[in-house]
């Protein structure tokens, strides 16, 4: 691959395999950067939160996805 433009890209790749004869599959996106590019910030999800020795938590919500490989 040789990029035309500097930015943050990304390879998408599916994995494919067979395990105790059931097909499976996982799919990856890998971000790639070319360039002094800063990537982009992120907006946390959750609640901020104190545990009991008054240091600030961030609670956010388990997503559960795929089968478990």
């Amino acid at each position: 691959m040789l990029p035309r433009e500097q930015g943050q890209f990304h390879v998408n790749v599916v994995a494919t395999l067979v395990r105790n004869g059931v097909p499976q599959a996982r799919a990856f996106s890998i971000p790639i950067r070319v360039g002094h590019v800063m990537p982009a910030a992120v907006e946390a999800r959750g609640t901020l939160k104190a545990d009991d020795s008054g240091r600030t938590l961030l609670s956010m919500p388990a997503i559960e996805s795929g089968t478990g490989l």
